[in-house]
């Protein structure tokens, strides 16, 4: 994540459709470039399935897959593919030869088996999703879109949306307003292949060009065909094409050998995914409870060893000058036996001594009084 929470740094618009946008962009997780498709209306719950692929159908290599999703923001991310659509690979390079076209052919359809045996239809296969890998010589193609595609049971009830040059390789029933199935599909890619050996001529005019192979002239018209219950399936045009032995070039219309390079402009300078990113802060420690003024005057004091709160004032409770009488229950603690006994004759000494005291006491200050007042009248 960069410093505003975000796991993508868009770098620069790739391409701009009405199913949304495709930008370069920085993964800050895996720290390397993406390519970040903007998703458009109705694609969220399709790409959401798309990435999870709980059956298989996007499990190929020559497949371009998501491999991560941001629900938030609609975006959906992918292997960044450096070299170009076919679209720009002929338009940059020229038309491609049968060899080359051969193996990008063989390579798609495979893709597009996977996809539709699974119950899947692509419904935007052209020369601008089919996309060329830089870094696996001679041409490694993938196919590129699949944020539209749709289980074929579900196709009729999102059209396809997209722009002019992918609506001229549809099928001519889905361009008369019927659902893509993947017999549509499969005349999307033989248009796209006729594209890479004749040009753009190929848009308007589907007749196979001169000097191919027999196999691969039959195996192109058949899925040019007009009527989609005519044409193979993906994985019957697979087998019908010439297989290409292992190690042979690509080449051009011209004979010159077909290079994939990067068409990616470098990264700006000045863009730095990271920027902003707040520096770290050492945690500020809690502040130090403030403890009572009396606290820190007692402590001053060297004979007191801990603060003193005086407690609440409180009466103490009466206290009876006669001492309570024992009862029955009381138990004798030298004897052990429950009862009156010793210790109430014992309490009844202690009663009469005390009362013979206090009556004597009085006696005594009685007399004492009456002798003063007698002292006194005798004096006067």
């Amino acid at each position: 994540m960069n410093a505003y929470g975000k796991r993508f740094v868009r770098i620069d618009l790739v391409e701009r459709s009405r199913t949304g946008e495709v930008w370069r962009a920085w993964d800050c997780e895996r720290e390397d470039q993406c390519a970040l498709k903007v998703l458009g209306d109705g694609q969220l719950v399709s790409a959401r399935r798309i990435l999870e692929d709980s059956d298989g159908a996007f499990a190929h290599p020559h497949l371009l897959s998501p491999y991560a999703m941001d629900e938030s923001e609609a975006l959906v991310a992918m292997p960044l593919v450096s070299g170009g659509t076919l679209a720009e690979v002929v338009s940059l390079r020229g038309t491609l030869g049968e060899s080359a076209a051969l193996m990008i052919a063989r390579q798609i359809l495979e893709a597009l088996a996977t996809m539709h045996e699974a119950g899947w239809v692509h419904r935007r296969v052209s020369a601008t999703t089919i996309m060329c890998r830089e870094d696996r010589p001679p041409v490694f193609a993938v196919l590129a879109g699949v944020s539209a595609a749709m289980p074929e049971v579900e196709a009729p009830d999102f059209p396809v949306v997209d722009t002019a040059t992918v609506e001229a390789f549809f099928a001519p029933e889905v361009a008369a307003g019927a659902v893509a199935t993947p017999a549509a599909d499969v005349y999307a890619l033989g248009a796209s292949v006729l594209f890479t050996l004749a040009g753009p001529t190929a848009l308007s005019d589907t007749t196979i060009p001169e000097g191919l192979s027999p196999e691969f002239a039959r195996v192109l018209a058949a899925m040019l065909a007009s009527d989609p219950a005519e044409r193979p399936s993906a994985r019957e045009a697979l087998a019908q094409l010439p297989s290409v032995e292992p190690g042979s070039p690509a080449l051009l219309s011209d004979g010159s050998r077909l290079e994939i390079v990067d068409l990616m402009p470098d990264i700006p300078e000045d863009f730095d995914p990271y920027e902003g990113e707040p520096p770290s802060v050492e945690p500020v420690p809690s502040p130090v409870p403030q403890r009572p003024p009396s606290a820190a005057i007692i402590e001053e004091v060297d004979d007191v060893e801990a603060p003193f709160d005086p407690p609440e004032r409180r009466m103490p409770p009466a206290v009876s000058l006669v001492p309570p009488s024992p009862d029955e229950h009381d138990v004798d603690i030298r004897t052990g036996k429950r009862g009156l006994g010793e210790r109430a004759r014992s309490y009844d000494r202690m009663t009469l001594v005390g009362w013979a005291a206090i009556i004597a006491g009085m006696t005594i200050a009685i007399g004492a009084g009456a002798f003063a007042s007698l002292t006194l009248i005798g004096f006067l």
